[in-house]
């Protein structure tokens, strides 16, 4: 909205669902635009700022015969604030948890996505107690920031385009200190986004269950972290990272370190023990994880573990 065209904000504090509707938890921000009266003729600007940004303005307010009219506009278009850049986003985290096999397809370190185009039009037209408005408000190749799943999405984009019409009926008349007012109100908001979660040549792991991970079948690990002594009587004890001494009655269990390990015995990743190394190998197009010669997990070149 055009700063020059409101002529007053009002704030109404505290829960307003009743009368407003859902959203206004907290309170209602009306901002009241001028009348024809208040602009009083025509004014025009534009200005220039940093990050390529450019801005025009037009505010009209005039009177028709009987009918006065109030009208603005603005359009803006500015490549956004470069200097917004983060050094990481989530494609770093997967980018580096795969770094041994596949090459980083992350974009960062790069800035964040704040490009924007927008236009916003106001026409107000009055006759005695009837009034008449129209607001459109567009947006055009806006960035999407830091990226929908936080990885940096430079050609991404978002387009908006609001409508709102609006007529009431007021009249002061019918009534010593009384007033009547009718409105009816009509809205539309389209928008589109266009966006790429993950830059191409992603590698994604996605286990069995569709979400990205590994999955290791259903058995939730009891430990996340764990660092010293602990004392393992039989199989391994579930885990996703252990270091430190153990003890395990069946010959080769006695663990240094080991990832993603499950009750049953398997193992989903990259262990050493004293008397084994857990290794991987490409063939096929996969990623293989052997334990003593046996294959523990596989990882397909589209991510499917």
């Amino acid at each position: 909205m055009l700063v020059r065209d409101i002529a007053r904000v009002e704030v109404i504090r505290g829960p307003g669902s009743a009368v407003y509707g859902a959203d206004a938890l907290a309170g209602v921000i009306n901002v009241i635009t001028k009348s024809s009266s208040e602009v009083g003729g025509t004014e025009a600007g534009i200005r220039g700022a940093s990050f390529d940004t450019t801005e025009g303005w037009l505010l009209h307010g005039t009177r028709w015969g009987e009918v006065d009219v109030a009208f603005s506009a603005q359009a803006l278009r500015t490549d956004g604030d470069d200097s917004r850049r983060v050094s990481s986003d989530a494609q770093s985290v997967f980018d580096a948890a795969v770094a041994a096999f596949f090459a980083p397809a992350s974009r960062a370190p790069g800035p964040l996505a704040t490009r924007n185009e927008a236009t916003d039009l106001r026409l107000d037209l009055r006759w005695r107690d009837l009034e008449l408005r129209a607001w459109n408000w567009r947006q055009e190749d806006t960035g999407v920031g830091p990226g929908l799943a936080l990885a940096l999405d430079p050609e991404g984009n978002a387009e908006g385009d609001n409508w709102l019409f609006d007529v009431g009926w007021r009249s002061r008349d019918l009534a010593p200190d009384t007033t009547l007012e009718l409105r009816a109100s009509w809205m539309d908001v389209n928008v589109k986004t266009r966006q790429t979660l993950f830059p191409a040549g992603t590698t994604l792991p996605i286990g069995a269950d569709g979400n990205i991970g590994i999955n290791t079948g259903g058995v939730a690990p009891t430990r996340t972290l764990q660092i010293g002594d602990f004392t393992q009587t039989s199989t391994a004890t579930p885990q996703t990272l252990s270091l430190g001494g153990a003890y395990s009655s069946t010959a080769g269990q006695n663990l240094k370190l080991r990832l993603w390990e499950r009750t049953d015995g398997h193992v989903y990743g990259i262990g050493v023990s004293d008397s084994q190394m857990d290794y991987v190998i490409s063939t096929g197009g996969s990623h293989v994880w052997y334990t003593l010669g046996t294959e523990r997990m596989r990882i397909h070149g589209g991510g499917v573990v």
